[in-house]
């Protein structure tokens, strides 16, 4: 079920977001609990334009230390792509590659890239996963950008056995 509801959130932000003019739209596209403890998180990208670069800032602050970032789009343009473990990182080519605009409004088509994080404090169900971008073009334009918010699934499990 978790997966169902998951995708129909999805389904209706892209939904509700395809009438608004934006030229990137960014969030998770999923996370997922590691069996060390910490989170992966596919970090999607839905563009325009094409992205000369990026800053971004992990929200909330301290809810997680980055350990690593990696892969998707970023990775497959030839960006270095760096990240402080308080949250803030930063993506550009040196040799001037940008990441063309999406081909797919699918997010699943459009990892920017993946983050591993260690939890910091614990999540709840009010818990909600964002960030501040900067997003640049080609030349430095600031690309407009609309991040979509993303609540994890926290589910407990009893710590009581039934009798």
């Amino acid at each position: 079920m978790t997966l169902f509801f998951r995708r129909f959130f999805n389904l209706l932000t892209i939904f509700i977001f395809s009438s608004i003019s934006f030229s990137v739209e960014l969030g998770i596209e999923s996370f997922e609990k590691q069996d060390d403890g910490t989170y992966l998180a596919d970090i999607y990208m839905v563009s325009q334009k094409p992205l000369a670069g990026f800053q971004l800032d992990l929200l909330p602050k301290g809810l997680f230390e980055i350990q690593t970032i990696y892969g998707g789009k970023g990775e497959k343009a030839g960006f270095n792509m760096s990240a402080g473990k308080k949250g803030t990182m930063l993506g550009f080519s040196f040799s001037g590659a940008v990441i063309e605009p999406s081909k797919s409004i699918k997010i699943e088509d459009n990892i920017l890239f993946t983050l591993s994080l260690k939890p910091l404090n614990k999540m709840d169900n009010n818990t909600i996963i964002s960030f501040n971008s900067i997003m640049a073009g080609r030349g430095g334009e600031k690309i407009e950008t609309t991040v979509i918010p993303y609540k994890p699934i926290i589910i407990k499990t009893s710590q009581k056995k039934l009798k």
